[in-house]
């Protein structure tokens, strides 16, 4: 991608230059944000976001996440936040 100065992902890698420029197929970030870290999941026996599952992950290299996720049935927000333990 970078060494075909590209500045979005592409239809296709590697050096096939056909198909679109501008293709979002792999580029779902926002949806690893809300579902891994903020750990919002519609659950995939829902109907109309009728069940929500909420079980965030918590790494070492992240203090807080902030996210929300708009459903049909209302918005859904994840926080949390890392705070230093007392020293002894």
């Amino acid at each position: 991608m970078l060494k075909n100065d590209a500045s979005t992902l592409k239809e296709f890698f590697g050096d096939n230059l056909n198909g679109s420029n501008n293709h979002a197929m792999f580029s779902s970030y926002s949806s690893w944000l809300f579902q891994a870290l903020g750990g919002i999941t519609v659950a995939e026996e829902a109907v109309g976001a009728d069940v929500i599952l909420i079980s965030p992950s918590f790494t070492d290299t992240i203090n807080f996440v902030d996210c929300w996720h708009q459903t049909i049935r209302g918005r859904i927000e994840c926080r949390w936040r890392r705070y230093k333990k007392a020293s002894n």
